[in-house]
């Protein structure tokens, strides 16, 4: 329950909303149950090895279906299954970062490793929160807050921002699935749990409109969403 009570208190301090907060509280639940089945597998290595190894067998991703195509030592699939969430490439997902706050990122590819096939990767496009933004302009060499139509760039709690931000990551870092609407021009609301928009991007210090992105980049890793 201490958990849960510090993720309430920072996820009020990050600047959600009270219908954000209790929309995050099941994320929270399912963590705190996870962390309890983990220590009762940890209890039962006395017991013997099988029993650790089957309860990290199930809390393990798998691909699942056919194969969609090989390319360098990798072997591609349309969707994984963890837990009993089955995730699909497109699908947007909460990230667990080692933080109150997760990220939230839309898979792209889903893979393993020909010489690995048990372990379950992904490559995944990142939103930005408006902290991120800012952070991710400092160290860019900004020499303050990212600015926006003449102010300081502010957002709504349930507002993303679209990056060039694409790696590649392990399955154990899922949470459980999001959706992120990517959007013309800002939205009135509307907005249901584990919902987020984006209608701007973030590219070089800077923030533009999804609508009229500047550089061939921006505009290219849009169209692929």
């Amino acid at each position: 329950t201490s958990n849960l009570h510090e993720l309430d208190v920072a996820l009020a301090a990050s600047g959600w909303g009270a219908s954000q907060q209790r929309e995050f509280e099941a994320v929270g639940e399912e963590l705190a149950m996870g962390a309890a089945d983990g220590g009762e597998a940890a209890g039962q290595e006395d017991e013997g090895e099988e029993g650790s190894e089957g309860e990290e067998d199930e809390e393990a991703a798998v691909a699942v279906g056919r194969p969609s195509h090989r390319a360098d030592g990798k072997v591609f699939y349309r969707q994984m299954k963890k837990g009993e969430e089955t995730y699909e490439v497109g699908q947007d997902c909460y990230l667990e970062n080692g933080a109150d706050v997760p990220y939230v990122a839309r898979l792209q590819e889903i893979f393993v490793y020909s010489f690995a096939s048990s372990e379950v990767y992904f490559n995944a496009r990142w939103y930005y929160r408006e902290g991120d933004v800012h952070e991710y302009a400092k160290m860019a060499g900004a020499s303050g807050k990212v600015k926006y139509e003449g102010g300081t760039l502010t957002a709504a709690p349930s507002e993303l921002f679209f990056s060039l931000h694409f790696d590649e990551n392990h399955s154990d870092c899922v949470l459980r699935p999001c959706a992120v609407h990517l959007l013309d021009e800002r939205p009135d609301g509307g907005f249901g749990p584990h919902e987020f928009f984006a209608w701007r991007a973030y590219e070089k210090k800077a923030v533009y409109p999804l609508e009229a992105l500047p550089t061939k980049k921006l505009r290219d890793a849009y169209a692929t969403e």
